[in-house]
C-alpha cells in the first residue's frame, strides 16, 4: 500500500480490512490452556543453551591477569595521569602544580560525624586503595560508606598535593543528586564545585570538579566514548548489590579496560511460598502501628511520635494498606492523628514531599513506599520499620520475549537494606511480616538484571564499544546470561533492523554487524523500541512529533495520578488523547498545548491561570514536561551529529490533520511491531444474553444486588456513583441480582465537551470506557439499604 491509498482512505473514512499474517522470527503468542487453538501458529518453546559458552571466555581473562601480573610495572613518571572528563585538557599539556591549585580554593577543615561506624576503618581502607586496583568494601547501611570513602580519597590526595579524579556511580538519579548535595553540605561547598553530579538530563559540575556522582549509564557513554579509563583516577561503584543490567555491564567494560597495560585507575566497589500479601495482612500492619502509641509512651512518654514507614511492592498494595489504616484508625482509641503519606513513582510531586516535612507533637507520619525507599531517599525521623518482603522486579519470557513486573521475594541483603532506614537519629524497630521458616529460605542476594531482563541495550552498547561478539563481553559478566537469552536478543535486534543477518559477511545467529539504524539507537539515551520510533518519523516526515513522543515515554510519566484520583486521571488523559486510547498521543497533545501556552507567555499574563494550577487541573506534571524538554534537545543534537535532521522544503510531507493522525497510527504501529496481542472474536449472542437482550456497547451490569429490596428507590443513589462516567444513563431491574446501567450513545456530558460524538476506542462509548475502569480500578459501590 503506498502513500495515496493510505491517503484515500484517510480522506473517504474507508474502514480498513483486517488480514491476519504470520509474524516475524521472533513472534510468539500466548495461549491459554482452555482457550481453543483457532488457527494461530505457537512458535515451539525455546530450548535453553545455558552458560558453558562463558567459560571459555572466563579462562582468556584468567590467563590474561596472569600475563599481566608477569609484566614489569612502569615507573609512576612513564605513566599518563588523567583529567576529569570535558572539564579540563589533558594532563599531558598541563602542569602538575596547577592541576593541584584547585585544592587551594576551597576549605578542607570540616567535622567529621563520629557516630559513623566507617570512621574507624579509615586508615585500612586508603591503605588498601593504595595497594590493589580493585577493592570491595562491605558495611551495614548507615555506617557512612557512600558519603565517606570519596572524601577519605579527596582529603588524602588534597594533604600530598596529588591530583585525583574520583567517580562515584549510583543506580538511580535522586541517589546520585542527594549524595552530592549531602557531601557539599558537610563540607560547606556549593554543587558543582569540586564535587558535582551528572545524570541523563541534569548536571551541575565545573572545571574544579574532582569527585563527581553519577549514574551507572553516564559513566558507561564516557568510557564508550574514551575507551579506557585514563580520565580517572579512582571509579567507584555503589551498590553493586542490586545487581541491575547497566551497573553488571559497567563492570564488564571496567573490567576490559582495567587490563590495559599502564592503566592506574583504582575501583573501589560498595557492597551490601508464593509471593504474595494474605487478606489479614494489612490488618496485622495497621494493629501493629497502634500497639507503636503505647511503645512511645514507655519510650518517650508521648513526646515524641516516631514515623512508620512500611515496605509494600506495588501501587494496588499501597492502596490497600491506605484503606487499612483508614478504618484501623476510625475504630482506635488512640488520641493521636496519622498522617498517610503514599510515596510511589505515579503520584504527584507534592504528594511526596510530604514524607520529608515535620509532623505535629500529636501526628504520627506513616509512609507507604516500595522498594524506592529502600536507598534512593532518607527520613531521618523513622522508628518504625514495617516490612512485608516483597517486591517487583522485571522479567523477561524466554518464549514470547515480553517483559513485564511480577511479583517476587525481597532477598535477605534488601531486607537488611530496608532494616538500615531506622536507627538515624534515634534507636528503631523492624518488623518483618514473614516468618522465621520463609525468611530462612530467601537468597542472600536478589537475582541480578542481565538473568531476566532484556539485553537489546546492553548487546547495541557492546556493538558500539567493538571489542568482541556480544556473546565473548557478557559470557565475561559475574553472572552471565543464558546463550538462548543472547540469541533471542540478537534476534530481536536483527527484526528492528538494528544488526544485520550477517557478521563480516557470515550468517551467524550469535552476532551481526551494526547497521545504521543500530548505530543510531545506540546513540540515542533511550529504549531501541523509542529509537525506531523516530527513525520512522524522520522518514514519514513526521520527525519533531515522534521525538516528542519517544522522550514522553522515556521519562517518568507526564500525567499525575494523584492517590485515590485515578478515574479523575483516566478520564482527563482520555481527553488529552483525543479519545483514542493512545498514550504516546495523549502525550504529545499535552507537551504541544503546554509549550505553546509557555512560548507564547500565557501563564505569565496578568489575571491568566498560572502554570502549577493550570497542571493540577489538568492532571499535568510540570516537572516530567520540563524533562521531556531536555531530552528533546539531547536527542535533537545527537541526531544532528549523525546527520538525521527534520526535512525542509520541498522534500517535507506537510500533513492535514486528519491525516497526521492516520500517519502517526502507522508509524506507532510500526515502531513497536511484533509486542501486539491478540484478542479473541468477542462472542457477541453471549454477552447479549448475560446482559438481558441490552446493548453491550452501551451497557454495564452490577451484581450481588439483594432481590428482596425494592430497585427503584436506589437508582438515584447509583447513579450517583457512576456520575463521572455520564450523567444520561438509564438504571435498570429485572428480578434477579443484576442492577443495569446503559449509556446513552449519542450523549455527550460535559466531560465530552471538546468531542464531535464519535466513540473511543472503536465502537465502545465513552461513558461505558469509564465504568470499566471503575472496575479495573476496584472502586466499591455501597448501598445503604433498607432494614
Amino acid at each position: 500500500m503506498d502513500y495515496q491509498a493510505l491517503l484515500n482512505i484517510a480522506k473517504t473514512n474507508q474502514q480498513f480490512q483486517k488480514i491476519k499474517i504470520e509474524g516475524g522470527q521472533t513472534e510468539g503468542h500466548l495461549l491459554f490452556a482452555d482457550t481453543p487453538n483457532k488457527g494461530i501458529k505457537r512458535c515451539p518453546p525455546r530450548k535453553e543453551l545455558g552458560k558453558s559458552y562463558a567459560r571459555k571466555y572466563q579462562e582468556e581473562d584468567e590467563m590474561e591477569d596472569i600475563r599481566l601480573r608477569k609484566l614489569p610495572e612502569k615507573p609512576v613518571s612513564e605513566i599518563d595521569a588523567a583529567t576529569s572528563v570535558g572539564t579540563m585538557p589533558n594532563i599531558g599539556d598541563v602542569l602538575g602544580d596547577q592541576m593541584t591549585q584547585v585544592y587551594e580554593n576551597y576549605s578542607f577543615n570540616h567535622a567529621i560525624d563520629p557516630q559513623l561506624l566507617i570512621h574507624t576503618y579509615k586508615e585500612e581502607i586508603l591503605e588498601e586503595i593504595e595497594q590493589n586496583s580493585v577493592i570491595i568494601i562491605k558495611g551495614p547501611t548507615g555506617c557512612g560508606k557512600t558519603t565517606q570513602v570519596p572524601q577519605y580519597i579527596l582529603d588524602s590526595f588534597r594533604n600530598n598535593n596529588v591530583h585525583c579524579n574520583i567517580v562515584v556511580t549510583q543506580p538511580r538519579r535522586i541517589a546520585a543528586m542527594s549524595i552530592a548535595r549531602r557531601v557539599c553540605q558537610e563540607r560547606d561547598w556549593s554543587v558543582g564545585s569540586i564535587v558535582g553530579y551528572q545524570v541523563a538530563l541534569e548536571k551541575e559540575k565545573s572545571e574544579d570538579t574532582r569527585l563527581l556522582f553519577c549514574t551507572s549509564g553516564v559513566l558507561l557513554q564516557m568510557l564508550i566514548g574514551k575507551q579506557d579509563l585514563t580520565n580517572f583516577t579512582h571509579i567507584i561503584i555503589d551498590e553493586i548489590h542490586e545487581r541491575d543490567n547497566e551497573t553488571d555491564f559497567l563492570l564488564i567494560v571496567v573490567k576490559k579496560f582495567l587490563r590495559i597495560p599502564g592503566n592506574r585507575t583504582k575501583m573501589p566497589m560498595l557492597k551490601l511460598a508464593e509471593p504474595r500479601i494474605e487478606n489479614n495482612g494489612y490488618e496485622l500492619a495497621a494493629l501493629l502501628i497502634e500497639v507503636f502509641h503505647t511503645i512511645d509512651i514507655i519510650e518517650h512518654e508521648s513526646k515524641f511520635l516516631g514515623s512508620v514507614l512500611i515496605f509494600l511492592p506495588g501501587l494496588h498494595e499501597i492502596e490497600l494498606m491506605y484503606d487499612a489504616l483508614e478504618k484501623r484508625l476510625a475504630k482506635s482509641k488512640n488520641t493521636e492523628k496519622w498522617l498517610l503519606c503514599p510515596l510511589h513513582s505515579s503520584v504527584t510531586s507534592d504528594e511526596q514531599f510530604k514524607v520529608f516535612k515535620p509532623t505535629a507533637k500529636d501526628t504520627r507520619k506513616i509512609i507507604l513506599a516500595t522498594n524506592i525507599a529502600e536507598s534512593s531517599i532518607t527520613v531521618p525521623d523513622v522508628k518504625y520499620v514495617i516490612d512485608f518482603c516483597l517486591i517487583k522486579i522485571q522479567v523477561q519470557e524466554r518464549e514470547t520475549s515480553y517483559s513485564s513486573l511480577q511479583l517476587s521475594w525481597a532477598s535477605k541483603s534488601q531486607a537488611i537494606q530496608r532494616a538500615g532506614r531506622v536507627g538515624r537519629v534515634m534507636p528503631g524497630r523492624v518488623y518483618r511480616l514473614v516468618s522465621q521458616a520463609l525468611y530462612k529460605k530467601f537468597s542472600d542476594n536478589c537475582s541480578p538484571e542481565i538473568l531476566r531482563c532484556p539485553l537489546d541495550a546492553l548487546i547495541l552498547k557492546a556493538k558500539e564499544l567493538d571489542i568482541g561478539p556480544p556473546a565473548s563481553i557478557l559470557g565475561r559478566a559475574m553472572d552471565p546470561p543464558d546463550l538462548s537469552n543472547i540469541q533471542t536478543n540478537i534476534l530481536n535486534l536483527k527484526e528492528l533492523g538494528a544488526l544485520l543477518l550477517t557478521s563480516n559477511g557470515v550468517y551467524d545467529e550469535y552476532d551481526g554487524d551494526l547497521t545504521f539504524i543500530g548505530k543510531v539507537m545506540a546513540s540515542l539515551p533511550i529504549d531501541p523500541f523509542l529509537s525506531k520510533l523516530i527513525i520512522l518519523g524522520h522518514m514519514f516526515s513526521c520527525l519533531e512529533d515522534c521525538i516528542v513522543m519517544a522522550c514522553s515515554m522515556a521519562v517518568k510519566c507526564v500525567f499525575s495520578t494523584p492517590f485515590k484520583q485515578q478515574l479523575e486521571a483516566y478520564n482527563s488523559k482520555m481527553r488529552w488523547a483525543n479519545y483514542s486510547a493512545s498514550d504516546p498521543i495523549s502525550y504529545l497533545s499535552a507537551y504541544k498545548l503546554w509549550r505553546y501556552k509557555v512560548t507564547s507567555g500565557h501563564f505569565k499574563k496578568s489575571g491568566g491561570v498560572a502554570e502549577d494550577a493550570w497542571a493540577s487541573k489538568y492532571f499535568i506534571q510540570i516537572k516530567s514536561l520540563k524533562e521531556v524538554v531536555r531530552l528533546e534537545s539531547e536527542i535533537v543534537n545527537r541526531l544532528r551529529r549523525i546527520g538525521v535532521v527534520p526535512q525542509i522544503g520541498g522534500n517535507k510531507v506537510l500533513w492535514e490533520e486528519h491525516e497526521s493522525a492516520l500517519i502517526l497510527k502507522i508509524v506507532l504501529a510500526g515502531a513497536f511491531y511484533p509486542n501486539y496481542f491478540l484478542r479473541n472474536q468477542i462472542d457477541e449472542k453471549e454477552a447479549v444474553k448475560v446482559l438481558g437482550g441490552r446493548d453491550p456497547f452501551t451497557t454495564v451490569y452490577l451484581s450481588n444486588f439483594p432481590t428482596n429490596q425494592p430497585g427503584p428507590l436506589y437508582i438515584d443513589r447509583i447513579k450517583q456513583y457512576f456520575y463521572h462516567c455520564g450523567s444520561n444513563m438509564n438504571v435498570s431491574f429485572d428480578g434477579s441480582s443484576k442492577v443495569y446501567l446503559t449509556f446513552d450513545s449519542n450523549y455527550r456530558s460535559a466531560l465530552d465537551r471538546d468531542s464531535t460524538g464519535r466513540r473511543a476506542p472503536g465502537t465502545i462509548s465513552l461513558a461505558l470506557c469509564r465504568a470499566i475502569k471503575m472496575r479495573h480500578l476496584q472502586i466499591p459501590i455501597t448501598l445503604a439499604l433498607l432494614p
